[in-house]
């Protein structure tokens, strides 16, 4: 039979049938479904034609109905295995989605346990810092009565006179006053406000001109002793302030009964003209063993720095496992300052040039390890 515009519907679904692909099937099935109803209209018409026609016509159509059939079963197939497919990459996706969540779900508590143990971690560290910063205060607080009742207690045990601020006849009222040889000597007890020590040595100076007050008093030595608790001493870098007609010394609890026992001994006298030639000796015998142990102690002290700056500063440079071998040295290793000998005076200038190296030793090394961590 020959084809005619008439049958042209017909003709289209069949070729489209013959090319949709699995996409147009999901997605443009209506339009199929359309144009096979519009191919059914044309198949309406078919009163029109002959009996001969009409027969070529319907084989031709079984023939194209069984191809058809055929086809659509295929795609039927094509379309199960499709969604088999769909269905399986759908169920993978979901539970790598799943898994996925899982994922961060762990991920996310595992972030809220670490917060919370850092946050625990500083809460402990910033309560064991107000802890010790409060222990510190408190220290501090009762510093001022400590040194007092030190005082006292060596006054008493050595009869020497104790005037308490309240009986002080001068103005000023200093903490504590001692009466030796008719002159007042003054110890003025002092404490840092905060932790922060780094204005401590800048209030101590500022203190130095503000007791000149006590000087211009009469009677009293023209020495006066500030006493600064023992964990400030590190970062006080004189102890010895010189002002213009007096000088103020920096000193610590436990050194109050070796400075008031020597006052004691020198001052006991009021002039050397009255004094023994055996008297004399001993005063010159006490002033010497005073300036030997202070001068002995200031040389070793400076041996040690040295020692300490050279074995920090190559422990700085260590790796990890040489560090470990190192300790294993340190049972061995000994230390030998200068011996003393009878006879040896020791230079105080030398003293003073030892530690000027030291520090400049310092300040180069500073700046190396500050250099190099720029660096990095």
């Amino acid at each position: 039979m020959k084809k005619t515009t008439e049958f042209q519907k017909i003709e289209e679904l069949i070729n489209r049938i013959n090319t949709i692909n699995f996409i147009e099937r999901i997605f443009l099935w209506k339009d199929v479904k359309n144009l096979n109803m519009e191919a059914a209209k044309e198949l309406g018409s078919i009163e029109k034609i002959t009996d001969a026609q009409i027969q070529e016509s319907l084989l031709e159509l079984k023939q194209e109905k069984i191809k058809l059939e055929a086809k659509i079963n295929e795609l039927n197939n094509k379309d199960k295995d499709n969604i088999k497919i769909i269905t399986q990459h759908n169920s993978i996706k979901e539970k790598e989605q799943q898994e996925y969540q899982n994922n961060i779900t762990a991920l996310n508590k595992l972030r809220t346990q670490i917060d919370q143990d850092r946050q625990k971690i500083q809460d402990e560290r910033e309560k064991e810092i107000a802890e010790n910063y409060e222990k510190q205060k408190e220290t501090w607080k009762k510093h001022e009565q400590n040194v007092e009742t030190i005082i006292k207690n060596i006054c008493k045990q050595n009869q020497i006179e104790y005037i308490s601020k309240e009986k002080v006849e001068f103005k000023g009222k200093p903490d504590n006053t001692i009466k030796i040889a008719k002159q007042y000597i003054i110890f003025d007890a002092k404490s840092p406000f905060n932790d922060n020590l780094n204005n401590f040595p800048t209030y101590i100076r500022s203190q130095a001109d503000q007791v000149e007050k006590y000087i211009k008093e009469k009677d009293v030595k023209k020495s006066i002793y500030l006493v600064v608790p023992q964990n400030t001493i590190e970062v006080i870098n004189e102890y010895t302030l010189s002002r213009a007609n007096y000088k103020v010394y920096i000193v610590t609890p436990d050194s109050l009964e070796s400075i008031i026992l020597t006052l004691k001994e020198v001052e006991n006298y009021e002039t050397l003209e009255n004094l023994s030639p055996e008297e004399r000796d001993k005063i010159c015998e006490i002033i010497g063993r005073f300036a030997h142990s202070t001068k002995r102690k200031i040389e070793i002290d400076n041996y040690m720095n040295r020692e300490f700056l050279d074995v920090l500063d190559s422990c700085n440079q260590l790796d990890k496992e040489t560090k470990e071998k190192s300790i294993n040295y340190e049972k061995s290793y000994k230390l030998n300052p200068n011996q003393d000998r009878v006879n040896k005076t020791i230079d105080l200038a030398s003293l003073d040039q030892d530690i000027t190296e030291i520090e400049h030793r310092k300040r180069i090394k500073d700046k190396k390890l500050l250099n190099k961590k720029k660096k990095l």
